[in-house]
């Protein structure tokens, strides 16, 4: 009788394990697969680490069943493994013969079941028998077989896939078309392989999640796929190539001569005239007959009166057109802003600072924009340690506002400061508000015929604020303050004084920034006497004091941003 190796095509490692499982204890493991023919048969044994006993109760139940397209043997050997310590294993197989119809075979573990799969040219009769440690498959080439041939839905449930599912994967001459079915038996995928689909693939992947392992094989290959639905169809990349080019033209056909559809756009939150660019449309409204969306028989027309998008196209362009208008066409995220202006002693910063326990420095502050504290980010010497004319800045969370509360209205009590004016205004995402509080200023001018006139100057406090709403709901505030102040007349004219800030710093929804730093410094003398004793002449110095009082004043911004929610709007 004459032996012969078979040849394993295909040595596959295949274990299909999920990223987040654990490992689970198994009875017994494959450490080798022999195949050999004879005149007339084929014998594959599977060789097992362990006795799988003699007892009824301990016997392992082996499941077996066939395909007949393509033609393939299955072996489900539950509670086992791959010893893929063993030099001896499955992958090791060299040699080859001739006249087999046993091409190759594939060997995948999921979960606590071992499956192998023997794939041949044609279907035959099998048949299967168990030793204690060996597993014996006799297939007879010589005849047909009917009887034998079942579905893989008799065998215990089908290893379901998981999207998270890594495998290892070890080819070694694999027939490419023969790997994809091997994958896509193991992964649950539906592949459809091209006809021009050919070649041999070696290549050993470890733990890799299934999609990369794929996009491995396509690229060792020089293939590429398409993927519509559960189903990927996979080709030479010229070919899908030229597929995706054929469809693009055939589209066009038919969008050429198919009907054209009008439809009108209501548009809600949007500017009609903002689509202008987007659609190529002229700044007259009239239809432009290329515009940057559409097709190329498609047109569009905008109504600013009536805030209206006309398009006319094909019915696919108008669905492309609707969608868009969808996300776009949306309610704009608004911002409300408090501002409190106060004027205050050059000492309330300070006790401020002290009496809320600020300990962050200055250049932690600008850099992090947030603290754990209630009030946060600058220390309370900090707060008075800037000379005059510059700007101090602090961030309060929106647990601190509380207390801030409580501070102003000590301030005012205490005749320590007041607070000049609280102005709210909402605006929307990334759009300014302006508040503004002052007086004008008449004054003469010389005009060219050389009379007099009368023109005025702004002395007003201006503080302008644009909000933008961050991913993380937190809110940056681009502000603008400006701070004029009457000055001297001169020959040439009134002068202004000007104090001018503009900054950027981001706070967390319902937080409040500080914005100080702006002194002014007043000198006044004052005279006390004592009543009628001081009215005497000469003698009444002796009853008079008089003095010079120096009083300094700091100008605070407190600024506190609150997103709006929409359903907070009035409908």
């Amino acid at each position: 009788m004459m032996h012969f190796c078979v040849t394993c095509l295909l040595g596959i490692y295949a274990a299909l394990t999920c990223l987040t499982a654990h490992t689970q204890e198994v009875e017994n493991a494959i450490i080798a697969i022999d195949a050999m023919t004879t005149a007339q048969q084929i014998e594959i044994t599977i060789t097992l680490d362990n006795d799988r006993g003699n007892d009824n109760e301990n016997k392992q139940t082996i499941r077996h069943f066939s395909t007949e397209s393509p033609a393939r043997i299955v072996l489900d050997l539950p509670h086992s493994a791959i010893d893929v310590r063993s030099p001896n294993n499955a992958n090791t197989f060299s040699s080859r013969a001739q006249g087999s119809i046993l091409q190759s075979y594939a060997i995948a573990h999921a979960e606590d079941r071992t499956r192998l799969v023997f794939n041949l040219s044609r279907t035959a009769p099998y048949t299967v028998i168990t030793g204690t440690r060996t597993i014996l498959i006799r297939i007879d080439p010589s005849q047909n077989d009917t009887a034998s041939i079942v579905t893989a839905a008799t065998s215990n449930e089908h290893i379901a896939p998981q999207e998270a599912a890594s495998l290892s994967l070890n080819f070694q001459q694999a027939d490419i078309r023969a790997v994809l079915h091997t994958f896509a038996e193991f992964t649950g995928i539906n592949i459809v392989a091209s006809d021009s689909v050919t070649g041999t693939v070696t290549l050993r992947l470890q733990n890799v999640p299934w999609p990369l392992a794929l996009d491995v094989i396509l690229q060792a290959r020089g293939l590429a796929m398409r993927r519509q639905d559960s189903v990927i169809w996979i080709a030479p990349r010229v070919e899908v190539l030229a597929k995706e080019k054929s469809e693009r033209e055939e589209q066009e056909q038919t969008a050429a001569v198919e009907a054209l559809h009008t439809e009108v756009f209501q548009l809600n939150y949007q500017k009609a005239d903002i689509f202008r660019k987007l659609f190529g449309v002229g700044k007259s409204g009239d239809v432009d007959v290329h515009p940057h969306m559409l097709s190329r028989r498609g047109s569009t027309l905008v109504d600013a009166r009536t805030n209206q998008l006309f398009v006319t196209d094909t019915p696919a362009v108008l669905d492309k057109v609707r969608d868009l208008l969808s996300k776009i066409d949306v309610p704009a995220r608004q911002v409300l802003i408090e501002a409190r202006i106060v004027e205050a002693d050059d000492s309330f910063s300070r006790n401020l600072g002290a009496r809320l326990g600020l300990s962050s420095s200055f250049a932690s502050t600008a850099a992090a924009g947030s603290s754990n504290h209630p009030g946060i980010d600058l220390p309370a010497a900090s707060l008075n340690a800037f000379a005059a004319g510059s700007v101090g800045l602090s961030l309060f969370s929106a647990g601190a506002n509380r207390l801030l509360n409580l501070e102003l209205s000590a301030l005012e009590s205490d005749g320590k400061g007041q607070i000049i004016s609280s102005p709210r205004v909402i605006t929307a995402d990334q759009q300014a508000a302006l508040i503004e509080q002052g007086e004008e200023i008449p004054f003469q001018q010389s005009t060219t015929s050389g009379a007099t006139s009368v023109a005025f100057k702004k002395a007003n406090l201006k503080l302008e604020v644009t909000p933008q709403i961050t991913p993380d709901g937190n809110v940056i505030l681009s502000v603008d303050i400006s701070k004029d102040s009457r000055g001297i007349s001169t020959p040439g004219g009134l002068a202004i004084n000007t104090k001018h800030v503009k900054t950027q710093v981001q706070v967390e929804d319902g937080g409040t920034v500080i914005i100080g730093g702006i002194y002014t410094k007043t000198e006044s003398d004052t005279t006390t006497k004592v009543p009628l004793l001081g009215d005497l002449p000469l003698l009444g110095r002796l009853f008079t004091n008089t003095a010079k009082v120096e009083a300094k004043t700091e100008l605070l911004i407190f600024l506190t941003p609150s997103i709006v929610a929409i359903d907070d709007l009035p409908h």
